[in-house]
Order: structure tokens, then C-alpha cells, then sequence
């Protein structure tokens, strides 16, 4: 993970602009695609980390051991499939400890009752919906159904463009997710707006010839596309 002293050093680059929402708001009609990632950009979880959930799975079910099973059915997971970009939901569920099997609902549970919705961002996207085309482009292994529901739960209505790696079997980190989205909409990246919080993954959206809004810790940063 890259460290924040790593990310705000990058960001002191002459390519990183800071903004505020309505500057946001004012550039979103410019652009024929606005697309948004979910975690950390759409919606937070209120735990401190991303593993947090398994933890609050444990205390309800009342299985201990059950946390620390689930982060290694994950990791387990990723080296059989290692040839793929992404795994699923399922295929880390295949691997946990038999004790555990069942309790794939208890953490999509979770994952809705710990998170609420970026009332930031949520104004950009109800923006951008009215105005413009939007999509959804994420790094998750998470269902993509069950994804585009967990967000109309939290109040992004009218979804109907939903990219998610563990669908496709691409991640923004390569760029190839951004690259489906970019031709599965027959657009040219220029024509993209990206808003997401990782600068690695999201930030592919530059290197691809999309504009890209980082969103970290509550603020917002214009990133010009490669030329």
C-alpha cells in the first residue's frame, strides 16, 4: 500500500490541481462518460480497514476464528487463480475452512450495514447523472449485483453501467477494466471523466488519456491525462 507522505509528495506535481466540489460539479458537463469507483470514492465503510468486516462477521455469527479463516481463504484464493486479474466471491469461498462455508451471507450483511453513502461524491454523481452518462468502474471481487444494489441502498438511483473486475476478469490496475468500459461505451478516453480514491488503479485513467479526479482524505485533486 502506498503510503500517504508517498501520495500528497506525488501530488506536488505541476499535473495535480486541487479543487472543491462545485469545480467538480462545473466540469462534469464536459464529458460524455462520468464514471465513479465504489469503495473509498461512492461509499465508506465504518471500520478502519477493509478486513474490519470479517471481525464484525465473527461477532455475529459467534464463531471465532472466523476473521482471520476468511483472510486466508482470500489469500489462498489469489495464488490458485493467480493466473487471472481478479478472482470472485465464490472462488474465495471455495477455499475456506469447511467450518466457515456457509457464511458468504452474513458478510454481504455486514458489507451493507457497515458502510454508508460519500454525501460528497453523491452530489457529483446526482450531478452527472442528470447531466450526463455515468458509470461505475471497480476493483472488487464482490458480485456485481449484489454491488448495484448495495448502491441504490445508499442512494445512487439509476445505475445501469457497472464494470467490476471480478465480472470481467480485468482491473483498472492494469488498465484493461478502464479499456473495456472506454470501447464497450464507443468513446475515446478524452471523453472520460474518472473519480476514484487509489492513484495507482484510478490513477490508470490518466495513463489511458482520461481526465482523473483523486479523492482522498475528504479532498479532491484534478490529474491531467497523458497527452
Amino acid at each position: 500500500m502506498v503510503s500517504n507522505k508517498v501520495i500528497y509528495n506525488a501530488l506536488n506535481k505541476d499535473n495535480h490541481k486541487r479543487i472543491n466540489i462545485d469545480d467538480v460539479v462545473a466540469m462534469v458537463s464536459m464529458y460524455r462518460l462520468v464514471s465513479f469507483d465504489i469503495f473509498d470514492t461512492m461509499i465508506f465503510r465504518k471500520v478502519k480497514k477493509p478486513t474490519d468486516i470479517f471481525n464484525k462477521v465473527e461477532e455475529a455469527i459467534g464463531q471465532k476464528g472466523f476473521a482471520n479463516a476468511r483472510i486466508q481463504a482470500e489469500r489462498k484464493a489469489r495464488t490458485v487463480h493467480s493466473a487471472s486479474e481478479e478472482i470472485t466471491f465464490n472462488q474465495i469461498y471455495e477455499e475456506i475452512d469447511d467450518d466457515y462455508v456457509g457464511i458468504w451471507e452474513e458478510e454481504l450483511k455486514a458489507e451493507e450495514k457497515y458502510t454508508y453513502a460519500n454525501e460528497c461524491i453523491k452530489k457529483i454523481y446526482e450531478y452527472a447523472y442528470a447531466n450526463n452518462n455515468v458509470a461505475i468502474c471497480s476493483d472488487m471481487y464482490l458480485p456485481k449485483d449484489y454491488l448495484a444494489n448495495l448502491l441504490e441502498k445508499k442512494g445512487y438511483v439509476g445505475i445501469e453501467k457497472l464494470y467490476v473486475s471480478a465480472e470481467h476478469m480485468r482491473t483498472k490496475a492494469t488498465g484493461r477494466l478502464f479499456k473495456y468500459m472506454i470501447s464497450d461505451n464507443k468513446l475515446k478516453a478524452d471523453e472520460i471523466l474518472h473519480i476514484g480514491d487509489n492513484l495507482q488503479s484510478d490513477g490508470k485513467a490518466a495513463d489511458l488519456g482520461m481526465d482523473f479526479i483523486h479523492f482522498i482524505d475528504g479532498q479532491m485533486f484534478y490529474v491531467k491525462r497523458k497527452q
